[in-house]
């Protein structure tokens, strides 16, 4: 009976579900939304290289270890994000002809911001780097494999898309797109080397 499909598949669901309640709570002081993202993704990492099973140990471990640049790279990607809609919402009240040029712009750096976005956390993971590299190589493997970026933001617009509509998915929604997401990834992490990202894999 252990050794059923039945048995793997509930075993694997359970897991998804213990790790989304685990990153659920953890998020739950909100400013450590960030650190405890990074550590889903860690993970979820470890899941697709099936380096490790488990959910609670690797969880805090990853936590820990990436806890003050996950701290950092998002909070500024929020800030950065926030500039950005700001931007945009200004941008409407401007008249007829600065408009437009000014829509243009802000829309091709809103592009380049979700498509370096998913690229972030899974770089903060795979990839031993400063905040900085974190954006940098996020941007460069985001430029670098265009048809991997469009599938993943595809992906994350419809496990958005899903939530809106079904709320309940909340209680699986995040770690599986973050499993998804990563699984995604690192097919383009496979066609990067170190050197060309410019930092080595953890």
């Amino acid at each position: 009976m252990l050794d059923s499909k039945l048995y793997r598949f509930l075993e694997t669901l359970t897991n998804f579900f213990f790790l989304n309640v685990v990153w659920l709570l953890a998020c739950l002081p909100v400013v450590t939304i960030f650190p405890a993202t990074a550590a889903l993704f860690g993970v979820v990492r470890e899941w697709v290289r099936q380096e490790d099973a488990g959910v609670l140990g690797p969880f805090v471990r990853r936590f820990k270890e990436n806890f003050v640049q996950s701290l950092v790279v998002g909070w500024l990607w929020a800030i950065l994000g926030a500039l950005l809609l700001f931007n945009l919402l200004a941008i409407r009240r401007m008249p007829g002809p600065l408009g437009l040029p000014s829509l243009v712009l802000v829309a091709v750096v809103g592009l380049v911001y979700l498509t370096t976005t998913i690229y972030l956390f899974p770089v903060m993971v795979c990839y031993e780097t400063t905040w900085h590299g974190v954006i940098r190589n996020a941007f460069f493997i985001s430029a670098s494999q265009p048809i991997v970026t469009i599938i993943g933001l595809v992906l994350t617009g419809a496990m958005v898309m899903l939530f809106y509509f079904a709320p309940i998915t909340i209680v699986l929604s995040g770690s599986i797109t973050a499993y998804l997401l990563y699984a995604l990834c690192n097919r383009a992490f496979q066609r990067v080397t170190p050197q060309s990202a410019g930092e080595h894999q953890k």
